[in-house]
Order: structure tokens, then sequence, then C-alpha cells
């Protein structure tokens, strides 16, 4: 999508993501550098019947005009706990060896 910052790309991204939810809500946004990208990202809740409800946290960044996502999810009420053992030090360790 050229000519998209890293705000509307993390928009399109959640709003694909959630899109299986039967409600979705926006939690929070921020910025996040991993792999030496900045990532806007997103915490969404999603609310589907006869599941648990989730959290996923999305973000999108642009490296040399090449658009890079990332995606993790759990049940909410594991989220934070599972953000600070796995999930944080999983996306600070990401390298990006691709050519764009």
């Amino acid at each position: 999508r050229p000519g998209e910052g890293i705000d509307q790309l993390r928009d399109v991204y959640w709003h694909q993501v959630v899109a299986q939810c039967d409600r979705a809500g926006l939690q929070y946004t921020r910025y996040n550098t991993f792999a030496g990208i900045e990532f806007a990202a997103a915490a969404i809740n999603c609310d589907t019947s006869g599941y648990p409800l989730v959290r996923y946290y999305v973000g999108a960044g642009l490296n040399a005009g090449v658009e890079w996502d990332f995606t993790v999810l759990t049940s909410e009420s594991d989220f934070d706990a599972y953000a600070k053992q796995y999930f944080n030090p999983m996306l600070k360790s990401l390298n990006i060896y691709a050519n764009p």
C-alpha cells in the first residue's frame, strides 16, 4: 500500500486479524522497535461466542518500503504473564535477515 505509514498499516492489519471476532475492542496502541524496525502496535480484545476472551498484540512496520507484521495472542487472563515470560523476550530477539 504505497504511501501508507505504519499507523495506517497497523490499523488495516489489526482489523484483518480480528475479522473472525464477534466483538473486538482496541485496548491501546504503542510503538516498539524490534530488529531495528519501528512498529506501530495495538492490543485488541477479541470476544467470540463459546471461546474465552483473547487478546491479540499486533504490529506493523516498514523496512526499506517492505511491510513486516507480527501477531501474538493468548487468553486475556494470561496475556500479561505470557507477555513478560514469552512474548517480550521473543520479539526482542527478532532478527530479520531478508533482503527487501
